[in-house]
Order: C-alpha cells, then sequence, then structure tokens
C-alpha cells in the first residue's frame, strides 16, 4: 500500500501539531503539511498530492459553504483519490450535510483516539466511508425525508 501521505488543517496550531505528533509515530504515514487555512491546504493538497487530508471543523468557519463545495469540486477533479476526514464536536445536521456535499469520507469526533484516527485514515485511503452513529442516523432521517 505504501505511505499515505497526510495534509493537516485546522486554525488551532496546538490542534495540528498534536495530530502531527500522533500520526508521526506511524510507518506508513506522513505528515506533508500542516495548515492554518483551507485555501492554503487546498494549494498544498495539489502540490504535493496528498492522500489524505484531516480538517478541523473549525477550518471551515470563514469559508463561504458554496465556495468550499467549489473548491472541493476543484480539487477532487485534479486529484480524484484524495480523501477528506473532518474532526469536529459538532453534531450539527447542516455541518455534516455540508461536508457530505464536499467530498468528506469520514467525518468523526474529535475526541476519537489516536489509535482509531489512524485507522480511520487507512480505512479511507481504501476507498470506505466513515461515520458516526448519531450522524448515520441523521442521514437516514434526511433521506427518508427527502424520499417522502
Amino acid at each position: 500500500m505504501g505511505t499515505i501521505r497526510v495534509v493537516l488543517i485546522d486554525t488551532s496550531e496546538i490542534f495540528v501539531k498534536g495530530l502531527a505528533k500522533v500520526l508521526e509515530s506511524e510507518a506508513d504515514i506522513e505528515v506533508i503539511a500542516i495548515c492554518p487555512t483551507i485555501e492554503e491546504g487546498f494549494r498544498k493538497i495539489i502540490d504535493l498530492k496528498a492522500d489524505v487530508t484531516i480538517c478541523g471543523m473549525n477550518a471551515f468557519t470563514d469559508i463561504d459553504p458554496n465556495k468550499a463545495i467549489e473548491i472541493s469540486q476543484n480539487l477532487h477533479r485534479l486529484l480524484p483519490n484524495a480523501q477528506f476526514i473532518i474532526l469536529t464536536d459538532s453534531e450539527n445536521e447542516h455541518d455534516f450535510l455540508l461536508s457530505l456535499q464536499t467530498g468528506v469520507r469520514a467525518y468523526l469526533s474529535k475526541y476519537v483516539t489516536g489509535q482509531y484516527l489512524v485507522s480511520a485514515i487507512r480505512r479511507i485511503h481504501t476507498g470506505e466511508v466513515i461515520i458516526t452513529p448519531t450522524m448515520a442516523r441523521k442521514l437516514l432521517k434526511e433521506l427518508n425525508t427527502l424520499s417522502n
């Protein structure tokens, strides 16, 4: 499978540096960039050809949702195999659905263990989609509402 190249994006320096420390201990994961903004992060993802990107939800606070969707669609055209994880403390339905629209493949609590995060990185890198049980219930409710 090779090394999984990871970009970390969040406005909290201590948060992303802590994530980097957790991930650096894994032989098959390499943190290739740490970025404070979505815009900078997306440039790094493209320039460095990242496999997986982990974003803290607060990285999205200063960006228009429609712009985030547009940027991520362009990104997926350039790097169709790039995968995204959102780490959040929000169970807000709107945040979750917006994340799915922007191509997120894992929507996780930022309180997951390091071991769980490492497993999630490996799993989404192979094509899996991972969401919390609470968000899965909300997604099913939303789909049922749309089909009625």
